[in-house]
């Protein structure tokens, strides 16, 4: 890769980093692997990056894409590890390097300034809906773009949005009332 290629690489990914570290943190179960899948997916960017063909806005696209990629194998893996750890706790053998289940407790340190009930109502929505949710109202991303960093068809999209936002209010209602909002 030239070296002006590299600096778009990289002038793009750094313009792109908080917002995907973000997205990131949310989606991610086990926080130690934050860092990790960070690392993981500008790797897997700067590998395709030469057959990438787009401007700074697809760029982004391309790298939350291959974000939920990289941390859905993350997962899957955490998924194991624990499923492993729970028959063995079954068994009652003893575990090394036993760790806390940490599914949810990385998005609480990006949620630090949304009250509780809030915290609690986003961490309890389907994988598939809080991704939607984030993606749209944290990133801004469009129905299109969404669609494409998911793999997911746009009415899809739509859909998962709009289910989202219906638990969202369902729950929130009575706190927003609580509170003298509503």
């Amino acid at each position: 890769m030239d070296s002006q290629k590299h600096k778009e690489f990289i002038g793009w990914l750094d313009a792109c980093r908080k917002p995907l570290m973000n997205y990131i943190r949310y989606i991610i179960w086990n926080k130690e692997q934050l860092e990790d899948a960070f690392q993981n997916t500008a790797l897997e960017g700067w590998r395709k990056f030469a057959s990438f063909s787009g401007d700074e806005k697809w760029f982004r696209v391309w790298m939350f894409h291959i974000a939920n990629y990289v941390v859905r194998n993350l997962n899957r893996t955490h998924k194991k590890t624990e499923e492993l750890k729970t028959s063995c706790r079954e068994t009652e053998e003893p575990l090394q390097d036993r760790q806390d289940e940490q599914s949810f407790d990385s998005l609480v340190s990006v949620l630090d300034t949304m009250e509780d009930k809030v915290k609690e109502s986003v961490l309890a929505l389907p994988d598939n809906e809080r991704q939607v949710f984030l993606l749209r109202s944290m990133a801004g991303f469009s129905y299109e773009e969404i669609g494409k960093i998911l793999d997911i068809p746009i009415g899809s999209v739509m859909g998962y949005l709009a289910r989202a936002r219906i638990k969202l209010r369902e729950k929130l209602y009575e706190y927003a009332r609580e509170l003298k909002y509503a």
